[in-house]
Protein backbone atom coordinates (compact mmCIF):
# COMPACT_ATOMS: atom_id res chain seq x y z
CA UNK A 1 0.00 0.00 0.00
CA UNK A 2 0.65 3.76 -0.02
CA UNK A 3 1.13 5.48 3.29
CA UNK A 4 1.49 8.74 4.78
CA UNK A 5 3.92 9.26 8.14
CA UNK A 6 2.81 11.92 10.19
CA UNK A 7 4.23 13.77 12.95
CA UNK A 8 1.55 14.16 15.48
CA UNK A 9 2.67 16.31 18.22
CA UNK A 10 1.80 14.68 21.39
CA UNK A 11 0.01 11.96 19.95
CA UNK A 12 3.44 10.16 18.56
CA UNK A 13 3.91 8.61 14.97
CA UNK A 14 0.62 8.32 13.06
CA UNK A 15 0.71 6.00 10.09
CA UNK A 16 -2.16 6.62 6.97
CA UNK A 17 -2.90 4.81 4.22
CA UNK A 18 -3.66 6.85 1.39
CA UNK A 19 -3.93 4.23 -1.50
CA UNK A 20 -7.38 5.65 -1.64
CA UNK A 21 -6.85 9.38 -1.57
CA UNK A 22 -10.41 10.39 -1.10
CA UNK A 23 -10.68 7.60 2.01
CA UNK A 24 -7.18 8.08 3.67
CA UNK A 25 -7.65 6.04 6.99
CA UNK A 26 -5.10 5.67 9.67
CA UNK A 27 -3.43 2.36 10.05
CA UNK A 28 -0.96 2.42 13.02
CA UNK A 29 0.31 4.29 15.52
CA UNK A 30 3.49 4.49 17.62
CA UNK A 31 3.61 6.72 21.16
CA UNK A 32 7.15 8.63 21.33
CA UNK A 33 8.69 9.76 24.53
CA UNK A 34 7.64 13.74 24.07
CA UNK A 35 6.41 15.69 21.20
CA UNK A 36 6.87 13.95 17.67
CA UNK A 37 7.18 17.61 15.15
CA UNK A 38 9.25 16.20 12.26
CA UNK A 39 10.04 12.65 10.22
CA UNK A 40 11.49 11.37 7.55
CA UNK A 41 11.17 7.26 6.36
CA UNK A 42 14.00 5.63 4.65
CA UNK A 43 13.74 2.28 4.02
CA UNK A 44 11.86 0.42 6.87
CA UNK A 45 12.20 2.90 9.31
CA UNK A 46 10.93 6.29 10.40
CA UNK A 47 13.16 8.57 11.79
CA UNK A 48 11.23 10.98 14.18
CA UNK A 49 12.51 14.70 15.73
CA UNK A 50 11.24 14.14 19.24
CA UNK A 51 11.66 17.45 20.57
CA UNK A 52 13.12 16.89 24.16
CA UNK A 53 13.80 13.53 23.61
CA UNK A 54 16.03 13.91 20.59
CA UNK A 55 16.09 11.21 17.79
CA UNK A 56 13.67 8.44 17.76
CA UNK A 57 13.87 5.17 15.38
CA UNK A 58 10.67 3.21 14.70
CA UNK A 59 10.55 -0.07 12.62
CA UNK A 60 7.49 0.65 10.32
CA UNK A 61 8.11 -2.48 8.24
CA UNK A 62 4.29 -3.37 9.61
CA UNK A 63 2.75 -0.21 9.26
CA UNK A 64 -0.01 -1.91 11.53
CA UNK A 65 2.21 -2.52 14.23
CA UNK A 66 5.43 0.31 14.65
CA UNK A 67 7.50 -0.12 17.44
CA UNK A 68 10.87 1.96 18.22
CA UNK A 69 14.26 0.52 17.51
CA UNK A 70 16.28 2.61 18.69
CA UNK A 71 17.26 6.69 20.18
CA UNK A 72 19.83 8.97 19.99
CA UNK A 73 19.75 12.00 22.76
CA UNK A 74 20.19 15.70 21.24
CA UNK A 75 21.36 18.51 23.17
CA UNK A 76 18.55 21.01 22.07
CA UNK A 77 15.32 20.13 20.83
CA UNK A 78 14.67 18.05 17.69
CA UNK A 79 12.66 19.83 15.58
CA UNK A 80 13.49 18.38 12.25
CA UNK A 81 15.28 15.88 10.28
CA UNK A 82 16.16 14.31 6.90
CA UNK A 83 17.83 11.59 5.94
CA UNK A 84 20.73 11.67 3.47
CA UNK A 85 22.05 7.86 2.58
CA UNK A 86 23.45 6.45 5.68
CA UNK A 87 22.98 9.71 7.81
CA UNK A 88 20.37 11.53 9.83
CA UNK A 89 20.48 14.97 9.95
CA UNK A 90 18.68 16.63 12.83
CA UNK A 91 17.66 20.64 13.40
CA UNK A 92 18.22 20.94 17.03
CA UNK A 93 17.24 24.51 17.57
CA UNK A 94 20.26 25.87 19.69
CA UNK A 95 22.18 22.80 19.30
CA UNK A 96 22.26 23.37 15.69
CA UNK A 97 22.71 20.30 13.06
CA UNK A 98 23.75 16.50 14.38
CA UNK A 99 24.65 14.32 11.54
CA UNK A 100 23.81 10.64 13.34
CA UNK A 101 25.13 7.59 11.60
CA UNK A 102 22.05 5.41 11.51
CA UNK A 103 23.46 2.34 9.71
CA UNK A 104 22.96 0.12 12.64
CA UNK A 105 19.84 1.58 14.47
CA UNK A 106 20.64 0.02 17.40
CA UNK A 107 23.91 1.63 17.88
CA UNK A 108 23.67 5.25 17.00
CA UNK A 109 27.03 7.25 16.22
CA UNK A 110 27.50 11.01 16.01
CA UNK A 111 29.79 11.61 13.39
CA UNK A 112 29.23 15.54 12.36
CA UNK A 113 27.61 18.54 13.55
CA UNK A 114 26.87 22.36 12.45
CA UNK A 115 26.97 24.79 14.56
CA UNK A 116 24.34 27.37 13.39
CA UNK A 117 24.35 30.89 14.59
CA UNK A 118 20.41 31.03 15.90
CA UNK A 119 18.25 28.03 16.42
CA UNK A 120 17.91 25.04 13.75
CA UNK A 121 14.17 24.49 13.63
CA UNK A 122 14.22 23.72 10.16
CA UNK A 123 16.54 21.20 7.70
CA UNK A 124 16.49 20.12 4.25
CA UNK A 125 19.17 18.64 1.98
CA UNK A 126 19.79 18.70 -1.89
CA UNK A 127 23.10 17.80 -2.98
CA UNK A 128 25.77 18.89 -1.63
CA UNK A 129 23.88 21.29 0.28
CA UNK A 130 22.51 21.87 3.46
CA UNK A 131 19.59 23.96 4.21
CA UNK A 132 18.78 25.25 7.85
CA UNK A 133 15.72 27.20 8.80
CA UNK A 134 17.48 29.26 11.73
CA UNK A 135 15.50 30.96 13.39
CA UNK A 136 16.24 34.82 14.31
CA UNK A 137 19.56 33.98 12.43
CA UNK A 138 17.34 33.60 8.84
CA UNK A 139 18.11 30.84 6.07
CA UNK A 140 21.51 29.06 6.59
CA UNK A 141 23.52 27.16 3.84
CA UNK A 142 26.22 25.16 5.01
CA UNK A 143 28.09 22.43 1.95
CA UNK A 144 28.05 18.68 2.65
CA UNK A 145 31.19 17.59 3.82
CA UNK A 146 33.02 13.79 3.38
CA UNK A 147 32.60 12.31 6.56
CA UNK A 148 35.17 10.22 8.65
CA UNK A 149 39.54 10.15 8.80
CA UNK A 150 40.99 7.65 6.82
CA UNK A 151 43.78 5.76 7.85
CA UNK A 152 46.73 4.80 6.21
CA UNK A 153 50.41 3.42 7.53
CA UNK A 154 53.63 2.73 4.85
CA UNK A 155 55.03 0.99 8.21
CA UNK A 156 54.89 -1.00 10.83
CA UNK A 157 52.17 0.64 13.47
CA UNK A 158 53.18 1.10 16.99
CA UNK A 159 50.73 2.28 19.63
CA UNK A 160 51.66 4.80 22.59
CA UNK A 161 49.82 5.92 25.67
CA UNK A 162 48.73 10.07 25.79
CA UNK A 163 47.10 11.78 27.81
CA UNK A 164 45.17 14.83 27.52
CA UNK A 165 46.23 17.24 30.30
CA UNK A 166 43.29 19.94 29.98
CA UNK A 167 40.40 20.08 28.15
CA UNK A 168 39.32 22.37 26.41
CA UNK A 169 42.19 24.02 25.51
CA UNK A 170 43.77 26.66 27.01
CA UNK A 171 46.03 29.89 26.50
CA UNK A 172 46.77 28.78 22.72
CA UNK A 173 47.94 25.42 23.37
CA UNK A 174 46.68 21.45 23.56
CA UNK A 175 49.28 19.91 26.54
CA UNK A 176 49.74 16.15 26.26
CA UNK A 177 51.59 13.77 28.17
CA UNK A 178 53.23 10.95 26.11
CA UNK A 179 54.61 8.09 27.55
CA UNK A 180 57.13 6.64 25.14
CA UNK A 181 60.42 6.20 26.26
CA UNK A 182 62.21 6.42 22.67
CA UNK A 183 63.79 9.10 20.55
CA UNK A 184 63.18 11.04 17.49
CA UNK A 185 60.90 13.24 15.93
CA UNK A 186 57.23 12.22 15.93
CA UNK A 187 54.43 14.28 14.24
CA UNK A 188 51.02 14.78 15.43
CA UNK A 189 47.84 15.33 12.94
CA UNK A 190 44.37 17.70 14.05
CA UNK A 191 41.50 17.02 12.45
CA UNK A 192 38.41 18.13 12.28
CA UNK A 193 34.65 16.72 12.63
CA UNK A 194 34.41 16.32 9.16
CA UNK A 195 37.95 14.46 8.77
CA UNK A 196 39.85 17.25 7.37
CA UNK A 197 43.38 17.55 8.16
CA UNK A 198 44.16 21.57 9.65
CA UNK A 199 47.23 20.85 11.01
CA UNK A 200 50.00 19.12 11.63
CA UNK A 201 53.22 19.70 14.63
CA UNK A 202 56.45 18.28 15.08
CA UNK A 203 58.23 17.64 18.40
CA UNK A 204 61.59 16.18 19.30
CA UNK A 205 61.14 13.25 21.69
CA UNK A 206 63.93 13.49 24.46
CA UNK A 207 63.71 9.29 25.26
CA UNK A 208 61.78 10.92 29.04
CA UNK A 209 58.69 8.53 30.08
CA UNK A 210 56.20 10.85 30.50
CA UNK A 211 56.97 13.69 28.28
CA UNK A 212 54.99 16.73 28.10
CA UNK A 213 53.90 17.92 24.37
CA UNK A 214 52.65 21.39 23.98
CA UNK A 215 50.78 22.16 20.19
CA UNK A 216 50.19 25.07 19.46
CA UNK A 217 46.07 26.06 18.14
CA UNK A 218 46.48 29.92 17.87
CA UNK A 219 45.27 29.78 14.11
CA UNK A 220 42.41 27.14 14.61
CA UNK A 221 38.72 28.32 14.72
CA UNK A 222 36.82 26.97 18.24
CA UNK A 223 35.42 23.44 18.21
CA UNK A 224 36.11 20.25 18.13
CA UNK A 225 39.05 18.36 16.86
CA UNK A 226 40.72 14.95 16.92
CA UNK A 227 44.14 14.56 17.20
Amino acid sequence: GHYAYVADDDEGLRIIDVSDPANPHEVGFCSTQDKALGVAVSGQYAYVADEHEGLRIIDVSDPTHPYEVGFFDTWGDARSVVVVDSCAYIAAERGGIYVIDISDPSDLRQVGYYDTPGKAYGVAFVNPYIYVADYYAGFQVYEKLPIGIGETASGPVRSYRVRLLQNPVQDGFIRLCLEISSQGVVAFDLYNIAGQKVATSRKLLSGSDGQEIKLPTKNLASGIYFL
